[in-house]
């Protein structure tokens, strides 16, 4: 065996390769005390690192206390923070890449680079595993507080995994996503056993030809079924998260599949408000299924169109299990399933709504055109008496005719004043106004209160 003879350098660089033999008799290494970095002449009589590509790595620091100047890494377990001096200071595992990258052309076609860490790991087994709960993570991270003492620790901020982007230059971004969860499931039913949970991103069912997938619940913003030849596909719950994206596509054969229910947005199946333990007591103040607050505020902004919930099916159907509230916070009545405050209710064509103060109101018909008509009901009830009339008017080439076809009073009535006919035509109410006087109203839309 050969004889290794050690040099050492103690400036930065490689030796030159005067500075070193490599003969039948034996060869010289170097090291540099200045790089930390070990060389030697190959039998070319070329000065080479020792090592596996080492030129990419410029140190790997194991339970240092203090990192050297590394470009791409090092991984240290220092338990001592108090001598480090920047507002910024990694302690873990360190990766950098820095330097302007040249990236290959477009013309041959799209490509994905990873440009940091790459994980690629192989999870299948021949063994049988039928028992308990096992779990596998293919990135676990994980951060615990079980040392130390009570101190006041109110200013110090925790959290397990941050991510930025930050885009510096003049230059335009097309896109950007923060994050990517993607499941991609092509097995079938297999051994008697079907699919439990799929809560990812996004999910995606391929099963190949003849398979067929049987899933309790997937939970999802994006779910695509997309079989590549005949198979099925029977899902129990599935539930979509912002934003919800459901798609069938039948490529490749025929796709039999059936979704049980399908929920956009909702809430997780297994939540409850029970505390069960003896002795609990749990007190929730507001609880909110969906909560649309307003803006702080609205300076210099002018929303067209403003709809805090707008459901454009018309085919779908929409469920209210409990009381419906409009323009009030106040618990109706419990036969009253819709409680409307400050305005009215309108179907089709009629508006309908109540009101305490019913004197001086005007209800006015004007505009439209000939063939036109219009409907009014009052009722109004007081202390001294009621009063309920029934108006009809139709137009006649431009002029609003009404008539009074139904009227019925009691004790001293209010009264209501309809104006001549004309182009526009007025009825008044007077009533008295002590021990709040009470009035209903059924009317066309074109007609307007005032």
């Amino acid at each position: 065996m050969s004889i290794i003879l050690t040099k050492k350098k103690d400036t930065s660089g490689a030796p030159s390769a005067s500075d070193l033999t490599n003969s039948t008799g034996g060869a010289e290494l170097a090291v540099n005390t200045a790089d930390k970095r070990l060389y030697t002449k190959d039998s070319g009589g070329n000065i080479v690192e020792v090592g596996t590509n080492p030129s990419t790595i410029d140190i790997l620091r194991v339970n240092g206390t203090d990192p050297l100047n590394s470009t791409v890494a090092y991984i240290q377990s220092a338990s001592d923070y108090t001598g480090w001096t920047a507002s910024n200071q990694s302690f873990g595992e360190l990766v950098q890449n820095t330097s302007l990258k040249s990236y290959p052309p477009t013309a041959g076609g799209s490509w994905i680079l990873i440009a940091g860490r790459s994980i690629n790991t192989e999870v299948g087994t021949n063994d049988t595993i039928t028992a308990n709960f096992n779990f596998v993570y293919n990135d676990y991270s994980k951060m615990t507080k079980t040392a130390g003492s009570t101190s006041d620790i109110d200013r110090l901020y925790f959290t397990n995994r941050y991510t930025v982007m930050t885009w510096e230059d003049p230059n335009t971004c097309k896109q950007y996503v923060g994050h990517v969860d993607n499941f991609n499931y092509q097995g079938i039913d297999a051994n008697g056993r079907t699919s439990g949970t799929f809560n990812a991103d996004a999910v995606a069912l391929a099963p190949p030809s003849g398979g067929t997938q049987t899933i309790s619940f997937v939970i999802s913003s994006g779910l695509t079924i997309q079989p590549t030849a005949d198979a099925t596909v029977n899902i129990t719950n599935w539930y979509g998260t912002n934003p919800p994206n459901l798609r069938f596509i039948n490529s490749g054969g025929i796709l039999n599949s059936s979704i049980t229910t399908a929920t956009f947005f909702g809430t997780s199946p297994f939540w409850d408000l029970n505390a069960a333990y003896s002795g609990s007591s749990v007190t929730i103040g507001n609880l909110y299924g969906l909560r649309l607050t307003a803006p702080n505020s609205q300076t210099n902004t002018t929303v067209t169109n403003n709809w805090g919930i707008s459901q454009e099916w018309a085919d779908a159907k929409n469920y209210f299990a409990g009381n419906l509230l409009v323009g009030t916070t106040t618990t109706p009545h419990p036969e009253a399933k819709l409680s409307v405050s400050g305005g009215g209710i309108q179907y089709d064509e009629y508006v309908s709504f109540a009101d305490t103060s019913p004197n001086g109101k005007v209800f006015t018909i004007t505009g439209g055109s000939n063939g036109n008509s219009a409907y009014l009901e009052l009722e109004v009830v007081t202390y001294e008496g009621y009063r309920k009339e029934v108006f009809f008017f139709y137009n006649n080439a431009g002029t609003w005719i009404g008539n009074v076809r139904s009227t019925a009073t009691d004790g001293t009535a209010p009264t209501f004043t309809k104006s001549a006919n004309g182009a526009t035509i007025t009825v008044t109410v007077a009533s008295t106004t002590s021990y709040t006087p009470r009035m209903v109203v059924k009317m066309t839309s074109n007609i307007t209160v005032s």
